[in-house]
């Protein structure tokens, strides 16, 4: 499990799900977590993903994306 940049702790699930907002929400240090979790997990970089693509269809009203 990757560690914290700014505490050197381990990430949990728990924050890892907290950071799947727009990078333009989250703080530098929440950044640089997405960062290392990005670069440590794969999984996590697709997931994110689907959940920024997800969160963007229910904003925008168009849920036709989610059969593809």
């Amino acid at each position: 499990m990757p560690r914290d940049p700014s505490s050197g702790g381990l990430i949990s699930s728990i924050v890892a799900a907290a950071l799947c907002k727009p990078l333009g929400v989250l703080t530098e240090s929440q950044k640089a977590t997405v960062a290392v979790l990005k670069s440590s997990l794969p999984s996590f970089a697709v997931m994110r993903g689907l959940a920024m693509r997800f969160r963007g269809m229910m904003k925008s009203g168009k849920a036709d994306g989610l059969d593809t």
